[in-house]
C-alpha cells in the first residue's frame, strides 16, 4: 500500500475530511477535521498512488450521493 494513500485513509478515520485539492505539481490534498479546527497536507507525485486516493475519494462520494451521509466512522458519533 502507498504511504500516502495510508495517510489519507488514516486521516478520513480520524475524522478529517478532503476541503482541497492542488493538482499543479502531482497532487496535494489539504484536508480538514471540522471538530479539532486542525488542518493537514497530503502530496504526492506518483501517479498510481494519485489514482489510488482519487479512487478513494470517489467511492466515498458516491457512498454520501446514494445514502445522504458519511461512510466512515470516525469513532466520534453518538447514538444519544
Amino acid at each position: 500500500m502507498y504511504e500516502n494513500f495510508k495517510q489519507l485513509s488514516d486521516k478520513y478515520e480520524e475524522g478529517y475530511r478532503c476541503i482541497h485539492k492542488d493538482m499543479t505539481k502531482g497532487c496535494t490534498y489539504t484536508l480538514r477535521n471540522f471538530d479539532k479546527g486542525k488542518i493537514y497536507t497530503i502530496s504526492s507525485n506518483d501517479r498510481m498512488e494519485i489514482g489510488e486516493m482519487e479512487h478513494f475519494l470517489d467511492n466515498l462520494e458516491e457512498v454520501k450521493r446514494k445514502t445522504g451521509y458519511d461512510c466512515i466512522c470516525t469513532g466520534y458519533e453518538t447514538d444519544d
